[in-house]
């Protein structure tokens, strides 16, 4: 699933029609993205990065963003909320992240909704520390890899639904593939 992932290409991998593809992420969303695979069992000594992908849904209307957070030491996703930019997404990311992480360090760029994360354990950097340059790299990732992200193109998703369960088959692949 390395070349843009598409549910046709993951369809070919399968041997099976797109549409069936759709069909099986519609019938089972099950939690793929778990949080004790993602970054395993171990003790919350952890770092963890924030970032987000701007995206559209419907007729290039709506713009939304795909919120990411990435551990540090696995580089691999942790979670992720699609939502809008403000603050009341971030919140919403914040509560979809593992217990363990609540309490970890964590870093962001100077985007105003990261307000809302705890002073105590949230530090905002600018891109010259480097704190945020694995989560931007993953961000070129996906606009590599993931058709519906790709910049100045036709390819978007009609649905916003269809765009989350997408992400998530994406997300699952890419921390399966990740060391």
């Amino acid at each position: 699933m390395k070349n843009y992932s598409s549910f046709r290409s993951t369809g070919r991998i399968f041997g099976v029609s797109h549409v069936t593809v759709q069909r099986w992420l519609k019938k089972k969303p099950k939690p793929w993205l778990s949080s004790k695979k993602a970054c395993g069992h171990q003790p919350p000594k952890r770092y963890w990065r924030l970032d987000e992908v701007f995206t559209f849904v419907g007729l290039k209307v709506k713009q939304i963003r795909i919120w990411i957070v990435l551990c540090r030491q696995t580089r691999q996703i942790v979670s992720f909320f699609i939502g809008d930019g403000s603050m009341a997404s971030c919140k919403r990311l914040w509560r979809k992240l593992p217990y363990a992480y609540l309490k970890s360090k964590s870093f962001s760029d100077f985007w105003k909704a990261y307000n809302c994360l705890p002073d105590s354990t949230h530090q905002k950097v600018g891109k010259e520390t480097g704190e945020t340059a694995h989560v931007e790299r993953l961000n070129n990732t996906i606009r590599q890899r993931f058709s519906r992200l790709v910049r100045k193109t036709l390819s978007y998703s009609k649905k916003e639904y269809m765009l989350n369960l997408h992400f998530k088959l994406w997300a699952y692949s890419y921390n399966l593939n990740t060391t």
